[in-house]
């Protein structure tokens, strides 16, 4: 398993059910978002920079017995000391997740968008995310008491609002959303 040195790694994990005393991540790894919706899903994301040598996984942990899917995406060409320019949270119940939007103050702004969903009422590999490039949608298992998780991303040449995006469900599910925007390389 081999990692750019100075790569950022953003991790994200969705639980069924809510984690009531959070998500656990390894050491060096940044919080952005640990939350859950309606006691049905939870979604944690950290961020880090890769180091010379990173291991071939990583072990979170959580308090209780869930199923969950979890993903780590590598990005390069970012900003080496203050990788997250912003970042945003949004959580309800439909089949068309909103992701929030966020206000860049970089030009050339990765905007990264995460999703947990409750159960798998999902396209496997297919966020729905309009004018994205998809990164995963996927799900722990199928039928009820799973969960699934989605991203993908777009640049946003300009700073300023980012606007929102949507996922997209087969049905209504609650869910939780992070955007982030990664600033580019100075």
């Amino acid at each position: 398993h081999l990692v750019a040195a100075r790569a950022i790694l953003h991790r994200a994990i969705a639980t069924d059910g809510k984690q009531g005393a959070g998500i656990s991540p390894p050491a060096g790894w940044n919080l952005i978002n640990d939350e859950g919706q309606a006691e049905r899903v939870t979604l944690g994301v950290w961020w880090k920079i890769a180091g010379a040598s990173e291991p071939s996984s990583y072990n979170f942990t959580w308090p209780e017995d869930q199923e969950a899917y979890g993903w780590v995406m590598r990005f390069t060409g970012h900003d080496p000391v203050t990788p997250v320019n912003v970042s945003a949270t949004d959580g309800g119940s439909s089949s068309t997740p909103t992701s929030p939007a966020v206000t860049t103050t970089v030009a050339d702004t990765m905007i990264l968008r995460i999703g947990g969903f409750d159960d798998d009422d999902i396209s496997i590999d297919n966020p729905g995310l309009s004018s994205h490039e998809p990164i995963t949608m996927d799900n722990s298992d199928s039928g009820n008491g799973t969960t699934s998780g989605g991203a993908g991303y777009q640049t946003q040449t300009t700073t300023g609002d980012s606007g929102t995006a949507t996922f997209s469900l087969t049905r209504t599910e609650e869910y939780r959303t992070v955007t982030i925007g990664i600033a580019p390389a100075p």
